[in-house]
């Protein structure tokens, strides 16, 4: 169990990580206070949102949380680590066959009908 930034470029380290895997983040409000999402790792709809009166607050009930669900917290985190392992490796010397959206080189315009003009306006 170890905190870290969501990026490498952080400095507050705002993610609980089990296992490589971040399953709880603090996020700051404009106003100052704080907010924590457990179940980070879950999808939207299981993510779970508290209040808390301060980062080092919410960072102590996070990891009173994570202790409190360590099991369900590692076999989780050992799922997602094993579809990571077997995604496959990009090939660099794959031939990538480029296709464009669009043949002529503009996409449609929304309001006027595709062709070319026949005729020009004079002054």
């Amino acid at each position: 169990m170890q905190w870290v930034g969501v990026t490498c470029h952080d400095e507050q380290k705002t993610v609980l990580q089990i296992g490589g895997v971040g399953v709880a983040r603090l996020v700051d409000r404009v106003d100052g206070s704080w907010f924590v999402y457990l179940w980070y790792h879950r999808p939207e709809a299981q993510k779970i949102r508290r209040d808390c009166s301060g980062l080092e607050q919410g960072r102590a009930g996070a990891e009173i949380w994570a202790r409190r669900h360590m099991a369900t917290l590692q076999a989780e985190a050992a799922a997602i680590r094993s579809k990571w392992a077997v995604q496959p490796k990009p090939d660099p010397n794959r031939i990538v066959e480029y296709r464009p959206m669009f043949p002529d080189g503009d996409p449609p315009h929304p309001g006027k009908p595709r062709g070319k003009r026949s005729a020009r306006r004079s002054w």
